[in-house]
């Protein structure tokens, strides 16, 4: 049996919210998250991730 938890930054808007202070991110997790996100988010739709996957594939 393998238990694991996610690091408490992944979560770090509800981390702060709960605690009722302004974490601080580990170095390498902080360098990180300053970083610009590259994520887009997709309705649940086949054809919709299709046509990403055509941008993206070169």
């Amino acid at each position: 049996m393998f238990l694991c938890t996610a690091h408490p930054a992944k979560f770090k808007e509800v981390v702060d919210d709960i605690l009722g202070s302004d974490i601080e991110l580990p170095g390498p997790l902080a360098k990180h998250a300053k970083m610009e996100l590259l994520s887009e988010e997709l309705d649940n739709d086949f054809t919709a991730l299709k046509e990403v996957l055509y941008r993206v594939q070169g």
